[in-house]
């Protein structure tokens, strides 16, 4: 192995699919693209069958399953909490998913539910379906939160009106909204913080 082989990630990858495998893969994409890569787009590359590209595609699975912590009990203080807690497993997700964090009185979390998948760009939920796991478990508040695949955490319009009518709809049924998160792979955007909640 090279020096280079260890900064293109060959080394980390090669005991899972072969080293010429590995620096095949490695050659079209990076070690974070490998995460968003599909069977098709695997099997078109030299030394990968189906059962190399079925290794690679379960990495994603395995990762999130590693790096999940439980998060029941666990108390909320601000919006960098909620960002440390699920940007592991959110960032390496290829579509949009929302979810939403039901706290107790002391912002410790009673729950977490994912309500809804999306697509690259765009999740699309009923604010009712949000307000209904705070009323499930009687929690006086949620938090809610969502990925961007993109990368870039600014909320779109539609993140916007959804936080808007979640908000409403919330207070409606005496359910304080104390955030909406937007996770990305750098950073992340509190419409909290942004005074825009």
């Amino acid at each position: 192995m090279t020096r280079d082989d260890d900064r293109t990630g060959v080394t980390t990858l090669s005991p899972i699919i072969g080293h010429r495998a590995a620096r095949e893969v490695l050659r079209h994409c990076s070690i974070s693209d490998i995460l968003h890569l599909d069977k098709q787009s695997l099997l078109r590359m030299r030394y990968i069958g189906p059962r190399r590209a079925e290794a690679i595609l379960a990495l994603p699975k395995l990762l999130q399953q590693l790096v999940y912590e439980p998060t029941e009990g666990l108390s909320i203080s601000c919006s960098k909490d909620v960002y440390d807690l699920f940007r592991s497993r959110l960032v390496s997700l290829p579509r949009e998913q929302f979810m939403v964090l039901t706290l107790n009185t002391r912002n410790r979390i009673l729950s977490e539910d994912l309500c809804a998948l999306g697509s690259v760009n765009t999740v699309h939920i009923h604010p009712s379906e949000v307000v209904r796991q705070a009323v499930i478990r009687s929690a006086p508040s949620i938090i809610c939160l969502h990925n961007h695949p993109s990368g870039d955490p600014t909320p779109s319009p539609e993140d916007r009106l959804l936080t808007e009518r979640i908000s409403q709809a919330s207070s409606l049924m005496g359910v304080r909204m104390l955030d909406h998160v937007i996770v990305a792979a750098q950073s992340y955007y509190s419409f909290s913080d942004a005074g825009a909640l």
